[in-house]
């Protein structure tokens, strides 16, 4: 028997076989896995890029193209950045930093203060453009006791500067020419004396003087209705246009609120009783003034407003009337009252049953500088 560790050692052994190497394929796919992801990146970033671009182009140039008329106004010495602040909560212009920058290259707008109409989504070149020209809306201011005329006269002021003398022509024109009208204007009457409504109007680029009077004709004829005034409310025997001529008369004779429901139910009183009128402002209206001091040779005027000679309501109301007078018609104080005169500076009026009565209170207001 030959032991093993007896085995000649210059006798050589077989090696085992090596395993196999693997095979080139596996390095290929992590390499592929590894292009894929670099080109997501890519493509997430060309995709971040193009998003940018696109929101940018839309904020100079929206798409769409413009929508509503919207408005902003712009204050003495407010800072650009707020008023750009203001164009983007209106709607106007998409992104005020954007605004900001673009400005800041193609040079920024001149802002005067005023206000300004623009369409939504208006691009930054189209508010340039506005802005440079300066605020293209006029605000006008009616204020309760006007005559048709003096509104007439300051609508033409206002909108001459921005609109041309047409404008204010237009509008007188339209008060008479039947184009506009009112649903308490009776057959035969012809002016819209009384039936426009005081307050602020804001005049736009494109409007005209019938749609502005159109726009004073329905909010007279809403605050009416508020008032409980119709164009068919009656009351004590009196129709809705002699009620709103009695308001105007109120309105001018009263002045001030405490007085109006007296005033009005002194109105009632001399028309139930026959009497006439005998009020200062109709007499003035017929004189195309506004206030002043009613003289012995104005009494004798042959004049259809002259309600001291003529019994009954005037022609046509006298004055824009505001809601405190249209209640005062609605809804007359109680009282037997026939007289009244002003006894204080401070509007004070003092209500007479009596023509005698009514010769104290005068006395009074003499004494009081009246």
């Amino acid at each position: 028997m030959t032991n093993s560790w007896d085995a000649p050692v210059s006798e050589e052994v077989e090696p085992a076989p090596l395993p196999a190497r693997p095979r080139a394929k596996a390095s290929h796919g992590k390499s592929k896995k590894r292009l894929s992801g670099r080109t997501i990146a890519i493509g997430a970033v060309a995709l971040v890029a193009l998003s940018f671009v696109g929101y940018v182009w839309n904020a100079l140039s929206p798409i769409g193209g413009e929508g509503s008329p919207a408005m902003v106004t712009v204050t003495s010495g407010e800072a650009s950045g707020a008023v750009y602040s203001a164009l983007e909560a209106a709607g106007i212009i998409n992104d005020t930093t954007i605004a900001k920058l673009y400005f800041s290259i193609v040079g920024s707008p001149t802002i005067r203060p005023g206000d300004y109409q623009l369409p939504t989504n208006s691009s930054l070149d189209q508010v340039k453009k506005v802005l440079d020209g300066g605020p293209n809306v006029v605000r006008l201011e009616v204020p309760v006791g006007f005559t048709l005329r003096e509104t007439a006269a300051r609508v033409a002021a206002a909108t001459a500067p921005l609109f041309g003398k047409s404008f204010g022509s237009s509008f007188t024109a339209a008060t008479t020419s039947g184009e506009v009208s009112s649903p308490f204007q009776p057959s035969g009457v012809s002016t819209l004396e009384g039936l426009v409504a005081a307050g602020s109007y804001a005049i736009v680029p494109g409007e005209t003087a019938p749609q502005l009077l159109r726009e004073m004709v329905g909010r007279y004829t809403s605050m009416a209705a508020a008032g409980g005034l119709t164009p068919s409310t009656t009351v004590e025997g009196h129709d809705a246009y002699q009620l709103a001529v009695m308001a105007s008369i109120v309105e001018k004779e009263g002045y001030y609120v405490k007085n109006m429901t007296k005033v009005a139910r002194v109105i009632y009183n001399r028309l139930a009783g026959g009497m006439p009128l005998q009020m200062d402002a109709t007499i003035l209206y017929g004189l195309g003034r506004d206030g002043g001091r009613v003289t012995p040779a104005m009494l004798r005027l042959d004049n259809p407003y002259n309600s001291y000679l003529n019994r009954g309501l005037t022609p046509t109301a006298i004055a824009t009337s505001g809601p405190a007078a249209i209640n005062a018609v609605v809804h007359p104080a109680d009282g037997a009252w026939k007289y009244f005169t002003l006894v204080s500076h401070d509007g004070t009026e003092a209500f007479a049953n009596t023509f005698a009565e009514q010769l104290a209170n005068e006395r009074l207001a003499a004494r009081n500088g009246l």
